[in-house]
This record gives C-alpha cells, structure tokens and sequence, in this order.
C-alpha cells in the first residue's frame, strides 16, 4: 500500500497516510498537497469513529457548511475542509453533494460501505478498476495501470475521439475494467462485488420560451455579484 501511495509522491509532497482494516478488507492511501489548514490536524486519510475520507480537491463553502450544520454537533479538530467534509457525510451521507460548492473527488468508508464520489463536471477525475481481487481506485489511471501491468487496447472509435478532442466522450480508458467514474456520480460497495451506482445531477435543458432576448442592470448586477461571490469562496488559502 505505502509503495503504491508513494507513486502519487508528484501530486502531494508534504505529507503520506494510510488506514486500512484488515479484516473488512479495505486500503486507503494518501499523498497531500497542503493547501488550506497546513497543520497534521488535517491529514488524511481522515479518520473518525465509523468514517474514513480520503479526499482530493477543496469544498469552497467549508465554512458555510461547517457553521451551518455541524459546528454545534461536531468537535472540530482542524479548521480546513476536509474534517467538513467527513462529518457533513457523517451527517447528511449522499444528500451532502446537494450543499456542497467545490472541485473533488473522494472515497468516504461509512458504517461498512465505500463511497466513491466525483464532482458536478468531473473536474478531479478517479479511476476504478474491478478484476477479480477487488476493487481498486486512484486519481491518476498511471498507479492502476502500473500495479496491474496493463495492457492499452483501444478501438478506432476511441483513438479517433481522443486525436480529435483530447479525450473520449463515452470515458473510456483504453485499458480493460478500467473506468473513469462520470461526473457527478455515486458509487456505492457494500462489498467489492455488489455496487450500486447513481448520477446525482445533470445539466437541466432550457426551453427556448425561458430564455431572455436581452439583458437588463439587474439581471448584470445579479451576475456581477454571483461572480464575486464565487472567486471569493475560491481564494481560502493558507499558502501564497
């Protein structure tokens, strides 16, 4: 586990954790890059009485979220997102991708079952594998492929869409039983054979008749101030 971790050294040079039970069969490996909240305090993976998050990315509305609906249930340890994030799903389990404003990608083991959770656009990507060991998942598709020696096969649908667009809509991978999981998807494991798999959003379509011809000062307004609201939530940090 620790060898394998050590393959994402490039992606988090300050700090390597590991939690694992034997017994249930289950590995989460670690690397960070400390962004917000520098201390170990906020470490991962994360541990907490039946949670375990393993967690890429950064919720922007942390502290929305954490003097909303946790700060008075839950003692805090840390002042970063990711202890948010842990005890918002110990709190609110999948309805949390519902208050949550943010870029992730995340593996949170609660009461017995993995769930595996990817953004709105897929902006932090993960990769699962399934053979018949188990299931295994990273944020880059090089540890997989590389731990399982394998093999790139791809059709003449797939080449074509990566060398016209940089990539392949249907998110195929070339690789067999290697996936990378959709936007704005759930999946959940009770054990490594019996998943259950949801999309929790998509983009709603517009009719034409609720489209404006034109714009007005308020409707301006209403944009200028939702854009300066979200590059705000955007700027935590606790590094230049």
């Amino acid at each position: 586990g620790k060898k394998n971790t050590k393959l994402l050294s490039h992606r988090g040079p300050d700090n390597q954790g590991e939690w694992y039970d034997i017994d249930k069969g289950i590995y989460l490996g670690f690397r960070r890059l400390s962004i917000i909240d520098l201390s170990q305090a906020s470490n991962q993976p994360m541990h907490n009485d039946n949670t375990t998050l393993a967690f890429n990315g950064e919720i922007y509305n942390f502290k929305y979220l954490k003097k909303t609906y946790l700060e008075n249930k839950y003692q805090f340890n840390s002042s970063g997102d990711t202890e948010v994030l842990m005890n918002l799903w110990k709190e609110f389990e999948d309805q949390s991708v519902e208050k949550i404003d943010g870029m992730y990608a995340f593996a949170v083991f609660h009461n017995n079952t993995l769930n595996l959770v990817t953004d709105y656009f897929g902006e932090k990507p993960l990769y699962l594998y399934t053979c018949e060991k188990g299931i295994f998942f990273s944020s880059e598709a090089s540890v997989l492929i590389k731990l399982f020696s394998l093999n790139f096969k791809y059709d003449d649908n797939e080449l074509i869409s990566f060398l016209s667009f940089g990539y392949t809509p249907d998110y195929k991978t070339g690789f067999n039983n290697l996936e990378l999981i959709k936007p704005a998807t759930i999946i959940k494991f009770s054990s490594p054979f019996n998943k259950e798999k949801k999309k929790y959003w998509n983009i709603k379509k517009l009719k034409n008749n609720n489209l404006k011809t034109k714009f007005d000062k308020s409707d301006y307004d209403k944009l200028l101030s939702i854009l300066i609201e979200s590059i705000e939530n955007r700027l935590h940090s606790d590094v230049p």
